[in-house]
């Protein structure tokens, strides 16, 4: 299943759209919070979700896809049903 969602760890516009583009996703699917935040780390991840959520973007039954992608070395994924 296609998530309806994505947030992840975000460094730039560029590589995001480079890794929707591998994955198959449109970009569309994905909560950004870069241009606001910048790259905060570790942290990108749970703020997104946590951001999405307030927003009211993220709701419950939602598939959601969290993707952690750190400098090409180590890379995790995990999708739910929020």
């Amino acid at each position: 299943r296609r998530p309806d969602l994505v947030c992840g760890h975000q460094v730039g516009r560029i590589h995001r759209d480079q890794l929707f583009a591998r994955l198959g996703l449109p970009v569309e699917l994905d909560f950004p919070i870069f241009d606001r935040f910048g790259n905060c780390g570790s942290a990108s991840l749970p703020l997104a979700v946590a951001l999405a959520e307030e927003a009211g973007v993220l709701r419950s039954g939602m598939g959601l896809a969290m993707l952690g992608i750190g400098s090409g070395i180590n890379a995790s994924g995990l999708a739910i049903t929020w």
